[in-house]
């Protein structure tokens, strides 16, 4: 009997993983939809082992926030030439932010950041240089990076690896009275220098919305280490380092940060994030629980943006919402703020044909939020993002 229970021990502790690989035909990110991305308690995460046929268990991670974005259709966008769809994603230059818009596309080669649109904004500088009229300005542009900046290669799988090379551009126009410049045009240059590698593949467990664990999930583990270098120009030379000394910059600054995302065959996204610290350690994570249906079909994790009007609005006003998606099953409409918490249920008015109404609660703080037709058993039919003022 010994050797029998022994013999049966063997069999379990060995049981085979398949190999897992994602191509072109089985990466299924749609030109628009809705990404709801989890943030965890990283309290006991332990740091994810690499290697062939691994079992990750991060089914215990509890919800401490979410992160709602929309992505819209790009395909026909005159701005970035080839984009499947952007998302709004603001930089940030010192404190002063630059609303911007990042694009990607995919094709047979891979699926990859392209490029970036921003809206033309000027900010004052006089707490920095002490004069009235100083000013840093940052112009509308349509940006194509150099390079390109591969989140995968097609097709990908165990051992894959490849090196995105790439450089973006930020524009700024620069008024400070005491050097002498007057709406000077500069720019600062990010020359980015990234390493990406599948180091393993195995099962993967997360939680489901309710907090329950997924069924074990097919994944390919990426480890990622990103690294990048920025110089600062004015008037076609570098800038003087006693300009970048007051705005507490330094030429040839460097950093980077490394992470692991972990992707199952036929999804739209990373399903687990697992960011780490400067130490080795992990930082923060991240789950898609949209991701932790292993039977999911892909007219579930696709969604189509709508528009309203006007945009923005204001509190107690009624908006016209416009959708490409059939309206006779719709019940209400849901306003989420853009963690992801819900704000508002309304009943939907005035349906015709794929148009209808809402009223805008008078009580609703100004802010970004989600408008999602819904059906009565809480399905997305359709979503827009509106910005009350």
């Amino acid at each position: 009997m010994k050797k029998i229970f022994t013999f049966c021990m063997v069999l379990i502790a060995t049981v085979s993983v398949a190999q897992v690989t994602i191509d072109e035909s089985s990466f299924l990110r749609p030109a628009s939809f809705t990404d709801i991305v989890l943030k965890g308690d990283i309290t006991g995460v332990t740091f994810p082992s690499e290697g062939p046929g691994q079992i990750w268990d991060y089914s215990m991670l509890a919800r401490i926030d979410s992160i709602v974005s929309e992505y819209y259709d790009a395909t026909l966008d005159p701005n970035i030439q080839n984009a499947l769809n952007y998302h709004e994603r603001n930089l940030s230059f010192q404190g002063f932010p630059i609303p911007s818009n990042s694009y990607e596309g995919i094709d047979s080669l891979g699926w990859y950041e392209l490029g970036r649109t921003t809206v033309g904004v000027k900010y004052s500088v006089s707490s920095i240089t002490g004069m009235a009229n100083d000013s840093l300005g940052f112009p509308a542009e349509n940006q194509v990076f150099e390079g390109r900046n591969d989140q995968l290669i097609f097709p990908v799988s165990y051992q894959s690896s490849w090196q995105p090379q790439y450089n973006e551009y930020t524009e700024f126009e620069l008024t400070v009275t005491n050097f002498g410049l007057n709406n000077a045009p500069g720019y600062l240059k990010r020359i980015n220098n990234d390493s990406r590698e599948v180091v393993g593949y195995g099962k993967l467990i997360i939680p489901k919305y309710d907090g329950s664990p997924s069924d074990s999930l097919d994944v390919l583990q990426i480890k990622v280490v990103r690294t990048a270098v920025d110089s600062f120009y004015l008037n076609g030379a570098e800038a003087p380092a006693m300009l970048l000394t007051a705005f507490g910059l330094s030429q040839g600054t460097s950093f980077s940060d490394s992470f692991y995302v972990f992707y199952k065959p036929n999804f739209v996204a990373p399903v687990l994030n697992i960011n780490l610290s400067s130490s080795g350690q992990v930082s923060t994570v991240f789950y898609r629980p949209d991701g932790a249906e292993s039977t999911i079909s892909v007219p579930e994790i696709r969604s189509t943006a709508s528009k309203c009007f006007p945009n923005p609005a204001a509190a107690g006003q009624t908006v016209q919402i416009q959708s490409t998606e059939e309206l006779s099953k719709a019940s209400r409409i849901s306003i989420y703020d853009m963690q992801g918490r819900i704000i508002f249920n309304l009943p939907v008015e005035n349906i015709s044909d794929n148009n209808y109404q809402i009223k805008i609660p008078e009580n609703i703080a100004p802010g970004l939020y989600m408008l999602n037709l819904e059906t009565p058993k809480g399905n997305k039919i359709s979503s827009s993002k509106i910005n009350i003022q």
